[in-house]
């Protein structure tokens, strides 16, 4: 199910190699290790990159300023961000830290997320599946594949019913300076 796109101010992040990028004003990207900030509000649109089209999901964070972190729906960063987020509390402020890393010569991408100074671990495991389907085993020209297209339905809809009734967070008042008219009046 695709929600329509609404126009929304922020700056877009995007995840590559384990970093959240954001371009600057010249057009060049610069590199963040983490955001942290409240998400208010989750949007799916479909796009196209080099003729090929798929899925992503906008994330709409308030921190200092709005931020819209964009990550494809099949992709281990979603499920991850999915995965960690439901063992936490959806509406309170968190850390997003996307990591890459290569084993085996496959690359693995996740999501950790932290709350109140701690990681949050997958709702999910192994272990426990709960209500998240199954894998579909499928065979394509004698190669089994898998196929993932009912969990990311299913975090898409669980996303969906967690965040379609939140307001944009109101802005924190910035705090005043305080002026210093005589500095013999300071305690140091």
């Amino acid at each position: 199910m695709l929600s329509k796109q609404t126009t929304s101010t922020g700056k877009f992040v995007n995840i590559t190699n384990g970093n959240l990028v954001i371009k600057n004003k010249a057009g060049d990207p610069e590199l963040f290790a983490s955001i942290t900030g409240t998400i208010y509000k989750i949007e799916f649109i479909e796009d196209e990159y080099n003729g090929k089209r798929y899925e992503k999901a906008k994330i709409f964070i308030k921190s200092d300023e709005n931020y819209i972190l964009q990550i494809r729906t099949d992709s281990g960063y979603f499920r991850g961000f999915c995965n960690s987020l439901k063992s936490g509390n959806p509406t309170k402020e968190l850390t997003i830290i996307p990591n890459s890393k290569v084993e085996n010569g496959k690359s693995q991408t996740t999501i950790f997320i932290s709350q109140d100074g701690k990681f949050l671990k997958h709702f999910f495991t192994k272990d426990f599946n709960g209500e998240l389907p199954k894998l579909e085993k499928v065979e394509f020209k004698g190669v089994v594949h898998y196929d993932n297209s009912k969990q990311i339905e299913y975090w898409k809809n669980w996303l969906l019913c967690n965040y379609e009734n939140l307001q944009e967070p109101e802005s924190t008042p910035a705090k005043p300076e305080t002026l210093v008219e005589n500095e013999d009046d300071l305690p140091f």
